[in-house]
């Protein structure tokens, strides 16, 4: 695609509009993919970490999380989203199994 930008040409853009004193969270979808493997060129940045097999849990508990988020706070955001992965299954009566609050 011509006129397109690469994602590196996209991360030193962003670079570009940070200050050294910002956090920078980077998320990826599958480590050791090629969004995976660019990204981690980019940790030797300032204050930049970089998170692999995101889901939408961990993606919203970074977003309405603290301000600023240490190693530790996105580890137990991480094994929280964790949790939120499993397969729904139906009881025979059609409701939802116990335990297993939908809302």
């Amino acid at each position: 695609m011509e006129g397109s930008k690469s994602l590196e040409d996209e991360l030193n853009a962003f670079y570009g509009t940070v200050e050294p004193e910002d956090q920078v969270i980077l998320l990826s979808d599958m480590f050791g993919g090629s969004v995976n493997s660019m990204m981690y060129l980019f940790l030797n940045r300032p204050n930049t970490m970089l998170v692999t097999g995101v889901n939408l849990a961990l993606v919203i508990g970074l977003i309405v999380g603290k301000d600023s988020l240490t190693r530790e706070s996105v580890e137990e955001l991480i094994g929280q989203s964790r949790e939120a992965i499993r397969i729904v299954e139906l009881e025979e009566d059609g409701g939802i199994a116990e335990g297993d609050d939908l809302f």
